[in-house]
């Protein structure tokens, strides 16, 4: 008699997580790095982009770690909210290249 294999439940929201935590390490690289290309314009800027950064950040990590822990069907609002920040510092940098 075959016994079927157990299905694990948190696997899929394991890699989940892990996908939004690697995610986040890459927005915060690229932020950190804007920051520094920002630096030779203004300190206000890039303490600005600091400041984008590690908001971003702290957002994404709470709401997949909330997802994570019990919710199901995530609502869409962290894929927006990266969405959305790499696309602003996407054209921060290209004014900031095109300025110089």
């Amino acid at each position: 008699m075959p016994q079927t294999p157990a299905i694990d439940e948190g696997m899929p929201a394991e890699r989940t997580l892990l996908s939004w935590r690697r995610t986040t390490l890459t927005l915060s690289i690229a932020c950190f790095a804007l920051a520094r290309l920002a630096f030779s314009e203004s300190v206000l800027l890039a303490e600005l982009l600091i400041a984008l950064a590690l908001v971003g950040i702290v957002a994404v990590v709470i709401n997949s770690a909330r997802h994570y822990k019990g919710a199901r069907g995530a609502s869409g609002t962290s894929t927006f909210a990266v969405a959305t920040t790499a696309f602003s510092l996407g054209v921060i940098e290209i004014i900031l290249m095109i300025r110089e």
